[in-house]
């Protein structure tokens, strides 16, 4: 709010008002009690006084000395700054030159007296540079201050000729500083009555005459320091207490009748001018006439105040003030006295004392309170003009006049009368914003305001000024107001034409209160200027407010009560309307506008719609002249409850998102495919949007390319390309395949083409950092275009991005390039700002790690959270800088900076510490050990294929399945992932940790056995099996890959090295062990090695027959045929036959079968055996019956009936394998796998469409998040044709996920079919379908049903 200008009449009576350091008080004439409780201070204090007195003496003709003496001991730094000084002011017309002495006594006793030739005089300081006054003030700097030092003050004031008004005296008797012993003493002659009164403490005065003088004496000790007042007291309440007194015995008819007499003396005489005079001789009414002399006067004479002499109180003569075209308020309300009187118009000028603060002491008469001049017209009606309000009409008191005690300078005034006191329904105030929200982007805003009384009058005088200054102003409040809207035209009634409403119109371009996305149109309703109407200290003073979580209850809550009645110095009636205009195709909802009772203060919300347009009525209004505290608190509780309800919003959705929110996925892009048709830009963009959303990508950049062919210039078609560029296939950020260099180039055109995407610069500075795999910093990163980028964006941006650790990246970048100048540049340019990752890392470049070890101890972190986050930083960027000792070191300075306990540090300092022992362990590693550490170099490559190529080269030529051996070669994937320098210190870390023995010889062949130690945990050793292949050392087999080892071992054992042949079979077996389980129930190659006397060749070949190897398969099938039924190996023989016998070896398998049903008859293990076999050997019918016969033996072998199921799907009859499963499910068995696959098989049979049943099924398989069951799920839900649940289950499957398969590819393709994109799910399924050709319930095995079924 803006006042008027009337409040620059505060020093009206600047010579009295320096007798009267406090306001004023109730008129009473006797001591009394405190009008309401203080509370004492408990803040700390900058001093304390010790002692102080003041002491007046007066001279019969009412001239007097006033003798201040002060004592008080300095208690802090501040007080030394802020009491370093003494001064005095005073009025050379009536008084001397005020005298100063003091000593400061310093802690140590030693007493420094202030020196004279240091004191200065000058004019005092005005209150406004349009006030101008002879008023001087004397002033110098104490010596010797500091802490704990205690200063003596003495400041003597002599009048030099009595004042021709009546005035009151005032003295302060407590306030917000501490005071010890303290009097005032007040004397005059005998016969100079001394009125007088003690408010706010119950220490009395004592009166006395003594040798013809009367004495007044007010004496106290050890009065506490109180809290500051609450804001917004009423006027008639005076917190600091006081003693007020006079020395004169005038009433207020004598001062009333004494200013009349000053008044008429300053127009004895006037002639108004020709034009007032021609205003005055008009013919016209009275109301009219007034208006016209008082814009005349406006006109006329500005606002300066003259205060030389006795015109700080005494008003100038009309003629002069016309002379120099200003005058103050008492020189403009005598003026329009006099041309008032001259058209016939009684008219008196009023005192007052203006403003918000305590009133005047009505029980003690005086000029010294007042501080403005009004004019005061009588009659039935009376009416009150303020002049010096220029853009107050008449009978339109600006609210710092109304409501005060006034003094009408009139020969017939008796006492002070109130002004009038302000009401609601004058002071209205109606804001409409008509907010039309765009087709895309922000909004544009029509503000229109209307207002009446003080709220008018404070939009004229706030927005008086040059076209130049409102429109600055009015750019300022749109940005402000409107989230960064844009001021493009106003419209303002001249504020001096005070004949027409005014009338205040704004236009406003891309307010962001309201902003239209492809999805959402939503508008923001802010409370405007209706809580700023509100009187000040409706809320807590304290800058501590409560915080949400504590309530009344609360120990501390009573101290944000209000304690005291709160002024309303301008009640009001307020409304903001907002009035929305919906863009086509949306659809609003609108706001939750809960009732909130907040007592006194009415409040009123209401919203509306018809048609496209929304209305939101907000109503606020108050009445005066105050509310108790009572009805304060009240209103502060239930602001809390108004505050933590939903933020007001109307939220319109566009018919593609209520169709997408309705799990309509067709439906929506039915819509917008339909928008995109009418040619419109916004409708491709959306279209562009919903189908990137459904991971069709491919079709979404082919929209957006279409609009910037149209519009090269559209910034959020390149906005939303990069979002989709930086996208793989699958939907993951930055996942292998996206598209980088796209993404960057299209981010950078959209912060060029429009400022709102300047900050997405960031992305494309991460963008430039990351790796083709999608690893920040790793292979493939640009750092040379990142720096680049990085260089254009203001660290300011970078932070206010969202993520507080990006300030780094600028800084780490330049450290991994080495631009150390660019670097320390950065780092100097931002100063104290500058992240700490700057000036760390310049401090190794300086000083290496001492260095960092010192700027580390020097760090500001508060927590020590944070002081790991510093050292886990730069730890970081030195790994593959500094040695590896050094970096224990560093890890190791955990210790001093006291986070040596945190898990992390733990961490460092471990895997430092083992990366350390590297270089020992790889110079030691010679010979065949050298091998282990070639097979960690050649998993450092950046890629899981160039590390793949790289092993392989390192594998025996003699490997039979070489993907077998790759699978199960160790490490290969810990290294996988990662940067580059990150990969080499895992490594290192292996090395380091890694126990290395080896067992065998170039002859035989070589075990290499690994045992990686990491502190106290120790991993089970890894084994790789290596051969010597002329100078080199190949892997020949891992312990993965068994049945490599055997074929190594047959190898050996036909050539005849049977000791190496056996030497690599007891490799193979060393993990088995022989029990006592039966025969037929463990493996029979192992039972055959358990033989000393064992042909190597045969354990060998029983062991691959078994793995599939046909070869050895045919040769025990010949060696059993050798054998009587009768001989010791002939049933593990059978017994393996039975095992590695397939679909054309049925004849073989039964005969085996035979001899075993022979040897052992009736037990569960041959029933189990010959199970298999007519499953191996797909004997269906045989498998029916015997699985039948076993179940009937064994009911609780549920295993065996997921293998009777899983049977069935390996015939193709998934209807059958469901049933066996649901038998499961109907005995309470069935277990996560189970409803997995009933679930999975559901989508072979019949159209492929799941029931319900089917779909709790998935549901309840996938609640642990097992991604082949989420997989399932995701499946079930594209096949019911719950598009975006499957959508949404494809995302959660692919999250985290870093290498996506074929089958997550077939659930894309199920949700494109279901979408209606056919031509985009064949190319997928026809990707699948290569995968697992022989698996009958495999994803590939779906996606070519799916092909052989066509678009059905």
């Amino acid at each position: 709010m803006v006042y008027p200008r009337s409040m620059l009449c505060a020093r009206l009576f600047a010579c009295l008002l320096l007798l009267a350091p406090l306001g004023g008080c109730r008129a009473k004439v006797e001591t009394t009690a405190p009008l309401f409780k203080r509370t004492i201070s408990t803040a700390e204090a900058p001093a304390e006084t010790l002692a102080m007195s003041v002491h007046y003496s007066f001279a019969a003709d009412g001239t007097y000395t006033r003798v201040a003496r002060h004592q008080y001991r300095l208690l802090t730094d501040a007080g030394v700054k802020s009491w370093g000084t003494i001064s005095e002011m005073w009025e050379p017309w009536f008084q001397d030159r005020p005298e100063l002495t003091a000593t400061v006594t310093t802690p140590d006793g030693q007493k420094v007296s202030l020196d004279p030739s240091t004191i200065s005089a000058g004019p005092a300081q005005t209150y406004s540079e349009q006030v101008f006054s002879d008023a001087q003030v004397v002033r110098a700097p104490l010596p010797a201050l500091t802490v704990g030092a205690v200063v003596e003050e003495i400041v003597t004031v002599r009048s030099t000729k009595p004042l021709p008004w009546a005035q009151v005296h005032m003295e302060g008797l407590q306030g917000p500083i501490k005071r010890g012993v303290q009097e005032i003493v007040i004397e005059t002659p005998e016969k100079m009555a001394i009125h007088y009164l003690v408010d706010g403490l119950a220490e009395p005065a004592k009166e006395e005459v003594v040798g013809g003088r009367r004495r007044v004496r007010w004496a106290a000790d050890s009065l506490p320091a109180l809290d500051f007042p609450e804001t917004g007291l009423p006027s008639d309440v005076h917190y600091w207490p006081r003693l007020v007194f006079r020395v004169h015995d005038q009433s207020w008819r004598d001062v009333a009748r004494s200013y009349a007499g000053f008044v008429d003396e300053a127009l004895a005489g006037f002639k108004p001018p020709a034009p007032a005079q021609a205003i005055i001789d008009a013919k016209a009414e009275r109301a009219q006439k007034i208006d016209a002399l008082l814009e005349w006067v406006h006109d006329r004479v500005r606002y300066s105040g003259l205060e030389l002499g006795t015109g700080t109180v005494l008003p100038t003569a009309p003629a002069t003030v016309l002379s120099r075209g200003y005058g103050d308020c008492k020189d403009k309300a005598t003026m329009l006295v006099g041309l008032l009187r001259a058209a016939g118009i009684e008219a008196h000028v009023a005192l007052l004392r203006a403003g918000r603060g305590a009133d005047i002491t009505t029980g003690f008469p005086g000029i010294s309170e007042f501080n403005h001049a009004i004019v005061y017209l009588p009659g039935r009606e009376p009416q009150w003009i303020d002049p010096t309000s220029e853009f107050s009409r008449a009978n339109e008191l600006p609210g710092s006049d109304r409501g005060r005690m006034a003094l009408v300078a009139a020969r017939d005034s008796q006492a002070p009368v109130l002004t009038p006191l302000p009401r609601a329904a004058e002071n209205t105030y109606t804001e409409t914003r008509t907010v039309t929200l765009s087709e895309f982007g922000k909004a544009t805003v029509r503000e229109e305001i209307a207002a009446t009384g003080e709220l008018e009058l404070g939009l004229r005088d706030g927005m008086d000024g040059s076209r130049k200054s409102q429109e600055d102003a009015l750019k300022t409040y749109a940005s402000s107001e409107y989230s960064g809207g844009k001021l493009r035209t106003f419209e303002l009634t001249p504020s001096g034409d005070v004949g027409t409403p005014y009338r205040f119109v704004l236009d406003i371009d891309k307010a962001g209160i309201g902003e239209t996305t492809l999805a959402t149109a939503t508008v923001s309703l802010g409370w405007g200027s209706l809580w700023k109407m509100l009187p000040a200290g409706i809320l807590a003073d304290s800058d501590d407010e409560e915080s949400d979580d504590k309530d009344d209850s609360d120990k501390d809550a009573d101290k944000h009560l209000r304690k005291a009645a709160l002024a309303v110095y301008t009640p009001f009636d307020s409304k903001l309307v907002y009035r929305i205009k919906l863009p086509a195709g949306f659809e609003a909802t609108l706001p939750t506008l809960t009732p909130v009772d907040l007592g006194s203060v009415q409040l009123e919300r209401k919203a509306s719609q018809t048609g496209d347009e929304v209305v939101v009525e907000l109503r606020v209004r108050l009445e005066g002249p105050q509310m108790t505290p009572e009805q304060v608190n009240h209103f502060r509780k239930a602001v809390k409850l108004l505050d933590k309800q939903d933020a007001m919003r109307v939220v319109a959705v566009h018919r593609a998102s209520v169709a997408y929110d309705k799990k309509d996925i067709a439906g929506a892009l039915a819509i917008v495919a339909k928008e995109a048709k009418t040619g419109s830009t916004t409708g491709h963009l959306r279209h562009a949007d919903v189908l990137g959303s459904v991971h069709l990508y491919t079709e979404a950049l082919a929209e957006l390319r279409g609009v910037i062919s149209r519009e090269p210039a559209n910034a959020y078609a390149y906005a939303l390309m990069s979002d989709i560029l930086r996208k793989n296939r699958f939907g993951q950020v930055r996942g292998a395949g996206w598209q980088r260099n796209e993404a960057i180039a299209a981010t950078l055109k959209a912060a060029e083409l429009d400022d709102e995407y300047k900050k997405t610069r960031v992305l494309a500075a991460n963008d430039a950092e990351t790796g083709d795999a999608g690893v920040r910093l790793g292979e493939g990163a640009d750092l040379p275009r990142a720096a680049e980028i990085w260089a254009t964006i203001e660290p300011e941006m970078i932070a206010e991005y969202g993520d507080a650790t990006l300030v780094n990246n600028p800084l780490l970048v330049l450290w991994y390039l080495e631009r150390y100048d660019a670097l320390a540049a950065a780092v100097a340019k931002q100063g104290a700002d500058a992240p700490r990752s700057g000036k760390l890392l310049l401090a190794w470049r300086h000083a290496g790690i001492p260095g960092v070890i010192e700027e580390l101890r020097k760090s500001p972190a508060n927590t020590n959270a944070e002081r790991v986050q510093e050292l886990k930083m730069i730890f970081g960027a030195l790994v593959g800088r500094e040695s590896y000792p050094n970096l224990v070191t560093l890890a190791e300075a955990a210790g001093s900076l006291g986070i040596a306990d945190d898990p992390a540090i733990k961490v460092l300092l471990k895997t430092s510490r083992t990366a350390a022992k590297a270089t020992t362990v790889i110079a030691g590693a010679t010979g065949v050990k050298r091998l282990y550490i070639d097979l960690l170099d050649a998993a450092l490559p950046a890629t899981p294929e160039a590390a793949d190529r790289a092993t392989e080269a390192l594998m025996s030529t003699r490997i039979t399945d070489r993907p077998l051996v790759l699978r199960g070669m160790p490490w290969r994937t810990q290294l996988d992932g990662g940067t580059a320098i990150i990969r080499r210190f895992t490594r290192d870390m292996f090395v380091g940790g890694t126990t290395l023995t080896t067992e065998g010889s170039d002859a035989t062949g070589w075990r290499i056995s690994t045992t990686l130690s990491l502190g106290e945990m120790t991993d089970r050793p890894v084994y790789v099996f290596a051969v010597r292949e002329g100078k080199e050392y190949r892997v020949r087999a891992t312990a993965g890959s068994r049945s490599e080892v055997v074929r190594e071992a047959l190898a050996r054992a036909t050539a005849g090295d049977l000791d190496a042949a056996r030497q690599w079979l007891k490799w193979s077996f060393e993990n088995q062990h022989k029990n006592d389980d039966h025969v037929l129930a463990q493996s029979p190659d192992l039972l055959l090695w358990t033989d000393p006397k064992a042909d190597p060749v045969l354990v060998a070949r029983v062991s691959l027959a078994m793995f599939g190897d046909r070869e050895a398969f045919k040769a025990i099938v010949a060696a059993r045929a050798k054998l009587k039924d009768d001989d010791a190996i002939a049933p593990l023989l059978d017994h393996a036959i039975v095992i590695g016998a397939e679909k054309t070896d049925a004849a073989q398998s039964k005969r085996a079968l035979t001899a075993l049903r022979t040897k052992y008859p009736d037990t569960e293990a041959l029933a189990s055996l010959e199970i298999f076999q007519a499953q191996d050997t797909e004997d269906w019918k045989t498998l029916d019956r015997l699985i039948a016969a076993y179940m009937v033996r064994f009911p609780k072998a549920h295993n065996m009936q997921r293998r009777h199921a899983r049977s069935y799907v390996r015939r193709g009859d998934f209807n059958k394998a469901i049933e066996l499963l649901s038998a499961l499910q109907a005995q309470g068995v069935a277990q996560d796998d189970d409803f997995n696959n009933l679930a999975w098989w559901s989508l072979f049979v019949g159209d492929g469409v799941p029931s319900e049943r089917v779909l709790e099924w998935a549901t309840r398989a996938a609640s642990g998040n097992e991604p082949a069951r989420v997989h399932t799920l995701g499946c079930v839900y594209a096949a019911m044709g719950r598009t975006l649940l499957a959508l949404e289950t494809f995302d959660r499957l692919v999250d985290g996920n870093e290498k996506p398969d074929l089958s997550d590819e077939y659930l894309l393709a199920e949700i494109h079919r279901q979408l209606g994109y056919t031509a985009q799910a064949k190319e997928i399924y026809q990707r699948v379908a290569k995968e697992n050709p022989d698996d009958p319930d495999s994803s590939g095995a779906l996606a070519r049903r799916r092909l052989a079924r066509g678009n059905k």
